[in-house]
């Protein structure tokens, strides 16, 4: 089972603001477009939850991801047509937001994209013992347009013994040499030293809670992710086999 992320940020001028969390929900988080025909149009949700207007501002931006896990976003908007492009919300009514592709219909592997969805400042009543309120919010939704037959492939290409002062295990390099992007749902590596196949002590399995950092995280279509697996100190860093799992492959 593959997981959605959604990111919200918050800026909120007082703390009177606490009241006024998550003023609006947007959804669905994710969604896939294909290059050409219906689905290339994609239909999303502004769902103002508060007693108060809102007003919106919606735009597209290409999304990438280092090694690093570090993300990029630049504008996309010459590729998409979204309308409304700014609206707003009266209370407890609900927007629809109208996206369509616009970029080239021959996509030979998934491109990634974000939505990025805004609530523009807006300025609440005083209330005594604070000032006014400026609050806006920013949810982040993931777009992607995915050519018929992509698929994921993640392999770990680079295994770097490192031992220093500091840290003790391997440098894992992860890529995704496929054409869709995948999340790295409940990872698991395991290490099989070579002595493995007559002392099980040889053999170390990390689950995801151990994995932090890369288990559970989306790994884009031919981007890579650095991992450093770290082992006890006393164990050989020789010629190991390592080998890994997670729901959407292996």
């Amino acid at each position: 089972m593959r997981r959605h992320h959604v990111i919200l940020v918050c800026a909120v001028a007082n703390l009177f603001a606490a009241a006024h969390v998550f003023a609006f929900r947007f959804e669905p988080i994710t969604q896939v477009f294909a290059p050409e025909g219906t689905d290339s149009v994609r239909t999303f949700r502004i769902v103002n939850t508060q007693n108060e207007p809102i007003a919106t501002r919606i735009a597209m931006a290409a999304r990438s991801i280092d090694e690093f896990g570090e993300e990029t976003m630049s504008d996309a908007s010459a590729l998409f047509r979204v309308l409304p492009a700014q609206a707003i919300v009266q209370p407890g009514a609900t927007q629809t937001v109208r996206v369509q592709w616009l970029g080239s219909s021959r996509v030979s592997s998934e491109l990634s994209f974000r939505i990025v969805v805004e609530q523009l400042p807006v300025r609440f009543e005083q209330r005594e013992g604070g000032g006014a309120i400026n609050i806006m919010f920013r949810y982040l939704g993931s777009v992607y347009v995915r050519p018929p037959g992509a698929r994921a492939n993640v392999e770990i290409v680079d295994v770097k013994p490192v031992s220093d002062a500091e840290n003790h295990g391997f440098e894992l390099l992860f890529r995704n040499s496929g054409t869709a992007h995948t999340i790295l749902d409940g990872l698991t590596v395991t290490v099989r030293f070579p002595s493995a196949q007559t002392d099980q002590s040889q053999v170390l399995v990390y689950g995801p809670d151990e994995l932090k950092g890369i288990a559970d995280e989306n790994l884009l279509a031919g981007s890579s992710r650095r991992h450093f697996l770290r082992v006890p100190s006393d164990r050989s860093l020789e010629t190991p086999e390592i080998t890994f799992e997670y729901a959407g492959g292996r």
